[in-house]
């Protein structure tokens, strides 16, 4: 006998939980997750925040609920808790009715392009979107009524989603890996005896420690040929990239003249501070090969006599600038998330610089190491692909 499958609404399979508590100690909770906390298509909750370092948040959540991130949804945000704790107002809290849909299922009926795209159809707001439970309430889904039915199609989909977290772990074991080699060799070098003592510790004795502005000149070309309309912002994870595929929507005035135009290579500071970022990032252009950024971002190109451009690309990767930025940004002088910093101060910074021989051997053996995180990547991404057609086929 066939099993039947009808079409429900969100809200006839789950509940949108609001409980909240604002005397978090007395009930024993010790954990919150914000939406900095949430990875995109990851049903994991791999980070969080602790409590006794102070949060304003106060709406429960419990392990096994489903924690769905409202506000740019295109973020594609949602994951299962496996721990109980308080949570952003931008999160919903959503937990399965169980006479109707085993627990298990609702993760991957929410993680779901579907379901992504209705949550993006139905937000509102310029800046920072936001969809509401109002509106997701009524999003429509086909399952099963069989329950049996409903855990085989977890059990697929758990497999899948099993081999993606082997290789999501394998990549960021490699990515640990590269952080502490990057600490090593860009102060140690490669294979050194002979050492001096500088700012910066304990260096090779052939390095040298040079001014940013004796090895880059600052760029200050504006567009005003309109050469570009690709306006960029700097994300700390992916770098350059264009602002349509960063925010979904274009966030630059219409009149781009203003802006700084950069070439492939060219490099960009931005001096908004993050969660794990406290001195701001520095990244180069590597994806096109023009593009245009705010004239707050203090922007430069490397001499090629000096320097290599991959190798300072690692140089600004790892946090060895970060003491430079330190003595040179006010304490205290912070102004709507960005650091105090003249351009001129910044180009005063001190860099460490092997040898340019020594600059090429570095950057050979950390990108054999970017490169097998991009094949683990990759290959996430393949098994992602493969469990999305599953979805479509089988929810």
């Amino acid at each position: 006998m066939e099993t039947e499958w009808v079409e429900v609404n969100l809200k006839d399979i789950c509940v949108n939980k609001s409980n909240t508590c604002k005397d978090l100690e007395s009930a024993n909770i010790e954990r919150y997750v914000g939406l900095e906390h949430l990875e995109p298509e990851d049903l994991r909750i791999s980070s969080w925040g602790l409590v006794k370092d102070g949060t304003t948040f106060t709406k429960i959540f419990s392990s096994g609920q489903v924690l769905f991130g409202k506000r740019r949804s295109y973020q594609k945000k949602a994951a299962v808790a496996d721990f109980s704790g308080v949570c952003s107002g931008d999160i919903l809290v959503l937990e399965a009715k169980q006479d109707l849909i085993i627990p298990e299922l609702l993760p991957y009926i929410v993680q779901n392009d579907n379901f992504f795209d209705y949550a993006v159809g139905t937000s509102s707001g310029s800046l920072s979107p936001r969809t509401s439970w109002k509106h997701l309430s009524s999003y429509k889904v086909r399952i099963p009524q069989d329950k049996s039915t409903q855990k085989e199609i977890v059990e697929r989909l758990n497999k899948i989603e099993y081999a993606i977290i082997q290789k999501k772990n394998l990549e960021k074991a490699t990515r640990i890996y590269k952080k502490k080699l990057m600490k090593e060799i860009l102060s140690k070098g490669i294979n050194y005896a002979e050492f001096k003592q500088t700012d910066f510790g304990e260096i090779p004795l052939t390095w040298k420690i040079q001014k940013l502005y004796e090895i880059s000149s600052r760029v200050t070309r504006k567009n005003k040929e309109e050469l570009t309309d690709n306006v960029l912002t700097i994300s700390a994870q992916l770098g350059l990239v264009n602002q349509m595929e960063f925010f979904n929507k274009k966030v630059a005035s219409k009149n781009l003249q203003g802006y700084y135009l950069l070439e492939k290579g060219d490099f960009a500071y931005n001096k908004s501070y993050s969660n794990g970022y406290p001195m701001g990032a520095i990244k180069p252009l590597e994806r096109y090969d023009l593009g245009v950024v705010s004239s707050l971002y203090i922007c430069f190109r490397m001499l090629s006599d000096f320097v290599n451009n991959n190798f300072m690309k690692y140089y600004f990767e790892s946090d060895l600038w970060h003491s430079e930025v330190s003595k040179i940004a006010q304490e205290g002088a912070r102004n709507h998330g960005l650091l105090n910093i003249s351009v001129k101060d910044f180009f005063e910074i001190n860099i460490c610089l092997p040898p340019l021989i020594e600059q090429e051997k570095i950057v050979s053996i950390l990108s054999k190491v970017d490169a097998q995180i991009k094949s683990y990547e990759q290959e996430s991404l393949k098994m992602i692909a493969i469990k999305k057609s599953l979805q479509q086929r089988l929810l």
